[in-house]
Formats: C-alpha cells, structure tokens, sequence
C-alpha cells in the first residue's frame, strides 16, 4: 500500500491506514510472530483510537466518560503508554467515537460529537469549529485533495445524514453541505476524491471536485438492505477493485461492552462486494448463523486473493474467495476490533474476547484462518475500536477500558 500524499508518512498515520481503510501497515514489515509477550498495559477508559505520528510518536484519542464530556490527544511513551504531553480539553457535544489522523504538514486533526479540531504537532489547539448538524460525527477521511470529509451519525428512522467538506487548514466548508439520500451509521471510506458511504439501506457514491468546489452523486445509489431480518451496514473497504463492507451492524454492544450474544436482527449477517466497474453487487452469510452481528469493516488481501469478514455476535471469523466469494477457510474467533493486516507475512492481528477473562490479541495466519499466538492485554472491554500497528516487532491494542503494548518474539 502505498503512502496517502496528505497524510504524515508514518505506518500508521489515521484510522484503518488510510481512507480507503485497507488495514495495512506501510513501510514496515510483519512482525514474524513466533510468541507474543504483554510489554505494557493500563486502564484508559474511552480511549479510542491510536496513530503514529513522525519520530516515533504514539498519539491516543481518549473521550471523558459523562454526556458533553471533553475529548483530548494524548502523546504517549511507545514502551511504557504513559501520558508524555497531553492536549488541551477539547469540546465534543453530542458523542460517538470519533477519529484523528496526522496530517503531511505534521498538524493532527480530530473529528469527534460535533466538532473539528487542528492541533499542532504540540497538541497545541490552531483552529476549532462545531460542525453543522448538532449530532455525533463518527471522524473523517482525508481526499486526494488535501480536504476533510466528515459527516453526522444517524441511525435508521432518523434524518439523513450529512456530507461535508472542510478545508485542512481552517476547517471552513469548502463546499455548501450535502444531506444524503438517507441516515448513515458506518464511517466513510474514499477512493481519490471519490467519497463512499454506506447508508443503513443503500451504497452511496459522491464526487468532490476541488478546481469547482462541487459535491454530487458519483453514480446511481445500489440497495443492500430490503428486509427486516437484517439490519444496517458499517464500514466501507475499497480494495481489490471492488467495494467490501458487512451487514448486521444494530447491536448492543454497551449491554456487558461486548458484541458477543448482542445482534438485534434475527438473520445472519453478511460480506458485500461491489465491484468498481459496476458489475452487480453480492454477497455471502459469514457464519449462518441467527442473531448475527458487526460494528466494523472487514478486511481484503489482495495478494491472496480473500478477504476475512466475522460475525462478532456469534464469534466466527471468515474467509472468501475476491472472486466468486467461495469459502476458504472459517474459525471460531470472538474478534470486533479493527484489523491489521501485514501482506509479506500473512499475519493478521485481531482480538479474541473470553468474557470472563477479557480480550486477548492475537495473530492470526491469513491464509489459514490458525492462530499463530496469542497474548491476554488485561483488557475487561472487548475491543471494537482502532488499535496500531508499532515499529519495532509490537502492537498497540485498544479497547474502550484499555491501552496495551504488545511485542512479538521468535518462537
């Protein structure tokens, strides 16, 4: 995967890599993980997602846990995960996780409830706006361009949801906001300066035009969701010249902070594929089995020609074939985080949730679908959030209670 030219030239620079939300590392190799050893953890609560940012710098978005409570970047040490600088309190409004990511001039922007920040590499505050719609919105992708696109978080029976567009620098529209055909859920993905959202029925393409300042429909919306044994899609994937994202996504997660036994819809849950050339969509069941459900996007390699897809409210991984979506291999895997893929090795870093014990991080063999190791991380809360991948043969797990630094060994 190559590096996102408005993006620091880091590993790890936003949320899932970049805004395709490929999950793969860029620049370093996988980890050759013959045993995984619990370096450092602590208890964070609502810590939500970790990037890395130029020197080696290991930035963690936390949140405040009350309604209106403040969000903050901290800079933590890379071995010990305690806080090295902190920024100031920073206002949200109404809440839902949210998303930061370190821009190619060093900046570090953070979308989260209904406000957009720019922090200087300090974690000083340069510019803050409250974004038009008095909702969550659940973060940003970064365009072609160098612009934000974000939008608000609806859930169905709700209003629509709505696109903008803000410059990186002032945070000012750049573009007359867009209300989209329907409420949204999933966070957007974006190919180039081609924005793609996955509303709680239908696929949505917009396209950004910085020369005109415009934003219209890209292509004909495509219906994913017309019955009411399944439930709303979640995160896009663009890769392997198709467009990839899963069904199920109503859950409740907050009852227990799992996603095991938490499905809403009676169906099994599915893996969607839409293809870039406009072929017609499909899509598999991942476990077949009832009540299943997912707060986040799976992930394809390209290389191998599969993509993983999980049912987190059953505890079933997956693997299909790109082409024809033939299974190729399925596990019995409690995973619900965000996934890291490194292709040269084939490791795939996941979660693994025992509910009475907490989650565990584990590599997982893409190929195979065999776990290669595995390592406690004293976390109580199952993971649904945005981990990173370290440079030095380690991992930064992250979970809703819980920060932990793992390192891979030889066997």
């Amino acid at each position: 995967m190559s590096a996102h030219p408005q993006l620091a030239a880091t590993p790890w620079p936003a949320e899932d890599g970049g805004p395709r939300r490929q999950q793969r590392p860029h620049g370093i190799p996988g980890p050759r993980a013959g045993r995984a050893e619990l370096a450092a953890s602590r208890l964070a609560p609502l810590s939500i997602m970790a990037v890395l940012a130029p020197d080696d710098r290991v930035l963690l978005l936390r949140r405040e846990i009350g309604d209106d409570g403040p969000t903050w970047v901290e800079e933590i040490d890379p071995d010990s995960l305690e806080p090295v600088r902190r920024s100031p309190d920073l206002p949200t409004g109404p809440f839902w996780p949210g998303g930061m990511a370190v821009l190619a001039d060093g900046a570090i922007v953070v979308v989260q409830g209904a406000w957009a920040h720019r922090l200087a590499p300090d974690l000083s505050v340069v510019r803050a706006r409250r974004l038009p719609v008095d909702a969550p919105h659940n973060s940003f992708v970064v365009l072609d361009d160098g612009s934000l696109a974000t939008k608000d978080l609806q859930r169905p029976g709700g209003p629509p949801s709505t696109l903008s567009i803000l410059d990186p620098v002032t945070l000012e529209d750049r573009a007359a906001p867009l209300v989209l055909p329907e409420p949204s859920v999933a966070r957007l993905s974006a190919d180039g300066s081609t924005i793609v959202v996955v509303g709680v029925t239908a696929l949505h393409r917009l396209a950004w035009e910085p020369a005109a300042g415009t934003l219209a429909p890209a292509a004909p919306s495509v219906t994913y969701l017309d019955d009411e044994v399944h439930s709303f899609g979640w995160d896009p994937v663009v890769d392997a010249g198709a467009i990839w994202w899963m069904d199920g996504g109503d859950h409740t997660f907050a009852e227990g902070m799992t996603m095991l036994g938490n499905g809403v819809a009676p169906g099994a849950n599915r893996l969607w594929r839409f293809p870039l050339d406009g072929a017609a969509p499909a899509w598999v069941e991942i476990s077949g089995r009832p009540g299943g459900a997912v707060t986040n996007p799976p992930i394809v390699d390209p290389t191998r020609g599969l993509v993983v897809a999980y049912d987190s409210a059953n505890g079933v991984a997956a693997a299909f074939d790109v082409d024809d979506l033939s299974p190729r291999w399925r596990t019995e895997l409690r995973t619900a985080q965000h996934l890291v893929l490194f292709p040269d090795t084939g490791e795939l870093i996941a979660d693994d949730h025992d509910p009475a014990t907490g989650d565990a991080l584990v590599v997982v063999d893409v190929a195979t679908g065999g776990v290669r190791t595995r390592c406690a991380v004293g976390s109580p809360a199952q993971s649904v959030v945005f981990g990173a991948p370290g440079t030095r043969r380690d991992h930064y797990f992250v979970s809703l209670s819980t920060v932990a630094r793992v390192t891979f060994h030889d066997a």
